[in-house]
Formats: C-alpha cells, structure tokens, sequence
C-alpha cells in the first residue's frame, strides 16, 4: 500500500494508491493518512485506456485544478516526469513514476482496488 506524506500550502497531505478498472495505478491525494475517512483532496492520476504505459509508470492530470499540485509534486523528489505526454481532448497527460523502484515494485504486487467516486 502506498502512503506518503508531503506539505503543501501549510497543509499536510497524503498519496495513497488505489486502482481503476482497468487494474492501473490511481493516485489519490487526501488529508488524511487512510483516505477512506476524510474527502480526497484530488486524483493526481488520469486513466486513458488503450494507450501504452510501460512498467511502473502512469499517466498524470496537470491541468485545470490539479495544476497547482501537479507543479508541486513534479518536483518533490517523489515522482520522475519521464518526458512522454499522450493526447487527451484539448491537452496532454504526462507520464510520470516513482522515484523510489521499491514503491513501483510494492505497488505492482498488490490486489487491485478501484477507485471509488465520491
């Protein structure tokens, strides 16, 4: 299970990992440590099935109200932007993955969950 804390305008936040449909990584940003107790803050992840991720990495949501965060998270020392963007609508998601292998391994071993709407 991921959860990593980090600080953000005063504030302190939670990543915790969940999944989409499809089995791909869903990065939820809470308040709290177990984001099944308190509203998420935001998803900082985008699914666009069908397009091709290699191993460990995932699509990011940098636009719109996730700017802010994204800007701080990209960096943080938390993630690596690799560089690659996929075409969504009138904009582009960017590629990004874990900076540290040992989360990217932890995290491609567990059952997957989905992501639940609020």
């Amino acid at each position: 299970m991921i959860n990593i804390a980090f600080e953000y305008k005063r504030g302190k936040y939670y990543i915790c990992d969940r999944r989409y449909d499809n089995g791909r990584l869903a990065l939820v940003i809470s308040t709290s440590p177990n984001d099944d107790t308190g509203p998420p803050f935001c998803v900082l992840t985008t699914n666009l099935d069908g397009v091709h991720l290699e191993h460990g990495e995932f699509f990011v949501k940098t636009w719109s109200e996730n700017e802010g965060i994204a800007n701080h998270l990209r960096v943080s020392g938390i993630f690596t932007d690799t560089g690659k963007r996929a075409t969504t609508g009138f904009t582009h998601a960017e590629v990004w993955k874990f900076n540290n292998g040992e989360i990217e391994e932890e995290e491609n071993n567990m059952e997957p969950e989905p992501l639940r709407r609020r």
